[in-house]
């Protein structure tokens, strides 16, 4: 878990619910990732402009790896090879070479880029630029954009099908997801959904997208194979409210979705503090658990059957 304040990474053991140990990072860390192979942690550190890489096993600091500036997001390539990093305040992403822990390139692409994501099946890498709305397509052969395709406004997160095959890009500028089918590398449908869409994810089978929404308090269902909403859900709210309980429409809100294994879907409601688990199969919500202010990020453990979130 990050420390934004503190600049650190917090271990905690799932089975006592207690923090073991604490690793020091950059300044601001953000989101952090498993490697591939399940043996480092990457965190982007989103005011010192780097990543640290943490031994997953011994919790121990293995390298701090320069970026350029900014917030952002990684993705890995599956053979292990590249990691990307976005950098929103200057317009790029960082590829780092993970066998000798080096930035190799700073790739130029469009304005205040945010989420990336990797398609399995094009073998390349995507990255949606909320201040163009665009994506630009990195090809990992030449670490190059290789074509930028124009989406809808304001377009945040990516994520692609379990077969690589679409791109969901959530546009919370037009209340919409763009569809980008890669072996075109273009955007063939537009779908709307809630007010302000930001993360979304599909399950695992692939034949269904769940969409949180900032702006309305709800999740947005897709059926995959038409690239059409099917049905909405009531969850909590996820916008900031002011000391009398008044809505700010101005301020940046973000949620989480995250879909498990076993069908249960969970959706973070920072406006309200609390965790909406939704059943799939029965498309309504089961549970809205109290969570703290300002829930925003989820992490699934598999084994244990939880899912834990930061604020």
């Amino acid at each position: 878990m990050t420390n934004k304040e503190s600049n650190n990474v917090a271990v905690i053991d799932a089975q006592r619910y207690t923090v073991i140990d604490t690793i020091a990072a950059g300044t601001r860390p953000n989101h952090l990732y498993l490697s591939p192979d399940g043996k480092t942690i990457w965190v982007k550190n989103d005011r010192s402009s780097s990543v640290s890489v943490i031994d997953a096993a011994g919790h121990r600091l293995l390298a701090t790896i320069p970026t350029e500036n900014g917030h952002g997001k990684l993705a890995f390539a599956p053979d292990g090879k590249y990691v990307y990093v976005t950098n929103n305040r200057a317009d790029s992403v960082s590829a780092i070479d993970i066998a000798n822990m080096k930035n190799i390139a700073n790739i130029a692409v469009g304005k205040s880029t945010h989420g990336i994501a990797y398609s399995p099946l094009s073998k390349k890498v995507y990255a949606a630029n909320p201040g163009s709305d665009d994506v630009s397509v990195i090809d990992p052969a030449t670490n190059q954009v290789s074509k930028t395709i124009p989406v809808g406004k304001r377009s945040g997160y990516i994520h692609f099908t379990p077969d690589g095959r679409y791109g969901y890009v959530a546009n919370k500028g037009d209340h919409s997801v763009s569809v980008i089918d890669v072996t075109k590398d273009e955007a063939v449908a537009t779908i709307p959904v809630g007010r302000g869409p930001d993360h979304l994810m599909f399950t695992p089978d692939g034949q269904y997208a769940y969409v949180g929404n900032t702006r309305s308090a709800d999740l947005t269902l897709i059926e995959v194979a038409r690239h059409k909403t099917i049905g909405t859900i009531a969850v909590g709210s996820a916008e900031k409210k002011g000391p009398t309980g008044e809505i700010d429409p101005k301020a940046q809100v973000h949620r989480h979705v995250h879909v498990s294994m076993d069908g249960l879907v969970f959706i973070t409601n920072p406006g309200d503090g609390t965790l909406s688990i939704v059943d799939h199969g029965k498309r309504k919500v089961l549970a809205t658990i109290p969570t703290g202010a300002g829930s925003n990020a989820l992490m699934d453990f598999h084994s244990e059957k939880r899912v834990a979130h930061h604020h």
